[in-house]
């Protein structure tokens, strides 16, 4: 009777470990690439290269040299730039120091020399008028000196309302505009002088030189790369996951990867998992998978792997522990 208890339950566990083993080797490979982060230097203005200060499959450290473009024309923006600042901010200075006293003078006495001109000319109006009664002067000639009489007396208020200006200083609301006018001549300055430092391309990291689509002399369109650096950090393989894999992963799982060309498989570790599906990628398209959604997931990978070539094809698949932790 034990004996016959016995053989049901080691049935039970030969069948749910077929059942696991089963599962785990129908489990849809992760396919994708070996890659390494790239960084292109672009050009941000189409200006001629005149140094390289690298070769194509040298290492290079961050901050180190890598090219630059002829900086003549930034320098001009640069320095018209500089020179409106400057301007700018002697203006303001101006109007916050308010007129000097020689000013105030001038003006007082162009005032004086107005009112001088508006007395003789209100005089002169006042005797052809007396004529004109007899006679004596024609009515143009009349209409005439009231004109030179109208316009004296205009002189006199306008140098009246300069020398107001001048007594009050300046107004609240011409002060604002310089300051806002120093501001923005700064902000242009800023933005000049941050085109120019562009024109030297420096290494953001460590890295190798992959490749120079220019030579000295040369001019790149703007935004082209005038450098392509493979950074110098650990390979990671970008992967498509399918959706029966989807659930049974997350960050820090481990995976087997199988790189072509390489004897048997490397280990790796998931430091990525999309949120959103992709549609499946074409290489991914099989009988089985065709029409499948996928997510992109990203795999680092041990320091052997930085001797592989960038796009290697490979495959990522579920260690049997982690397999079989999660059938548990």
């Amino acid at each position: 009777m034990r004996r016959s208890l016995c053989l049901p339950a080691i049935s039970l566990g030969f069948f749910l470990s077929v059942v696991a083993c089963s599962r785990q080797n129908s489990d849809p490979p992760m396919v994708g690439t070996l890659e390494r982060h790239r960084v292109e230097l672009a050009a941000l203005s189409s200006e001629p290269v005149i140094e390289l200060a690298v070769r194509e499959g040298q290492r290079v450290a961050k901050g180190d040299l890598v090219a630059r473009l002829d900086p003549a024309v930034q320098l001009a923006r640069r320095d018209a730039a500089a020179a409106a600042a400057t301007q700018a901010r002697h203006r303001l200075a101006e109007l916050v120091e308010g007129p000097r006293g020689e000013e105030i003078l001038e003006a007082r006495a162009r005032l004086e020399a107005a009112e001088a001109e508006a007395l003789r000319a209100r005089r002169e109006f006042d005797r052809e008028q007396d004529l004109l009664r007899t006679g004596a002067v024609s009515r143009s000639s009349f209409e005439a000196q009231r004109a030179v009489r109208d316009q004296a007396v205009a002189a006199v208020n306008q140098n009246k309302a300069a020398l107001t200006v001048l007594l009050k200083g300046t107004r609240l609301e011409t002060l604002d505009q310089a300051r806002a006018a120093v501001q923005q001549n700064d902000a242009q300055l800023l933005a000049a002088e941050a085109d120019l430092s562009r024109l030297t391309l420096v290494a953001p990291l460590d890295a190798t030189v992959e490749a120079l689509p220019y030579r000295v002399g040369e001019l790149p369109r703007q935004g082209a790369a005038v450098a392509v650096l493979i950074a110098a950090e650990r390979s990671y393989a970008r992967v498509y996951v399918p959706e029966a894999l989807h659930s049974r992963l997350t960050t820090g799982s481990v995976l087997n990867v199988q790189v072509d060309g390489v004897t048997g498989p490397l280990r790796g570790e998931l430091r990525f998992l999309a949120s959103e599906a992709n549609f499946t990628p074409y290489y991914a398209l099989t009988q089985r998978d065709r029409g499948r959604l996928t997510w992109l997931a990203e795999i680092d990978l041990p320091d052997s792997a930085n001797q592989l070539a960038i796009g290697t094809p490979l495959e990522a698949t579920l260690q049997p522990a982690a397999a079989g932790a999660q059938q548990d």
